[in-house]
């Protein structure tokens, strides 16, 4: 749109009337607030994540604490302990993953609806 210029006979009245464009985003703090509430990846390894720690705290103390156990007994327990751990380190690396994805699209939400300053 042009821009349009209004003077009086004697240049003592100058009014300029200038397009302005204002741009409205559908995105307030609640909203980002939920979409952070609604990560169900980050909520789903986490979870797991808790779990498989607290599965490999389990068998560490009953593998330290198993009294005259057999050989075989304790390489199964040795084999257990194994799986958790990775297993553990694996959904919280996901974990971590899906929650750093989750913060970036925040932060661009965010960068983009606030206004040029």
């Amino acid at each position: 749109m042009e821009e349009i210029k209004i003077s009086g006979g004697e240049e003592l009245v100058k009014a300029e009337i200038r397009t302005k464009t204002e741009t409205y985003f559908l995105v307030t703090e609640d909203n980002l607030k939920s979409i952070t509430g609604k990560n169900i990846l980050t909520d789903v390894f986490s979870v797991l994540a808790s779990l498989l720690w607290g599965a490999y705290v389990s068998v560490l103390l009953a593998k330290a604490t198993s009294v005259n156990a057999p050989a075989s007994t304790i390489t199964l327990l040795q084999t257990y302990q194994n799986v958790f751990l990775v297993c553990a380190i694996i959904a919280t690396a996901f974990a971590v993953v899906f929650l750093i994805i989750t913060y970036i699209g925040i932060n661009n939400i965010r960068k983009s609806s606030l206004p040029a300053t």
